[in-house]
């Protein structure tokens, strides 16, 4: 490697880095998809029982967001009940990964996803 051009360990270290942030990404933006799904759904639902004079107030029922106090079996409940074929070979360590990223950068005010910077 000495004196040979390319990369130099610490090029490599970061380039390892970079491999593992592109995958989390992607897990990431297949959780967001599901959320998507579920509050799509959800708010269908909603109007449907709103055009029929429901005057309940839909069982406490609203849209899906992440938010620090949000638990893992709720985030669990909504992400499992909508992920499809494609996506579903997602393990379960694969959501809780997500699950903490996505709490952890709730908690410190910092954005998640397509509209986010990278370093």
């Amino acid at each position: 490697m000495l004196g040979n051009p390319g990369s130099n360990p610490l090029e490599l270290f970061w380039d390892v880095i970079d491999a593992f942030d592109q995958k989390l990404d992607k897990k990431i933006a297949i959780v967001e998809d599901a959320i998507m799904k579920y509050n799509e759904r959800h708010s269908k639902q909603t109007e449907y029982e709103d055009s029929q004079g429901d005057d309940k107030m839909n069982g406490g029922r609203r849209s899906f967001s992440i938010v620090p106090n949000t638990t893992w079996q709720a985030f669990s409940g909504v992400v499992d009940s909508e992920l499809d074929a494609a996506s579903s070979s997602m393990t379960e360590d694969d959501l809780r990964m997500v699950y903490k990223t996505v709490c952890l950068i709730d908690r410190l005010g910092l954005t998640v996803g397509a509209n986010s910077s990278s370093q």
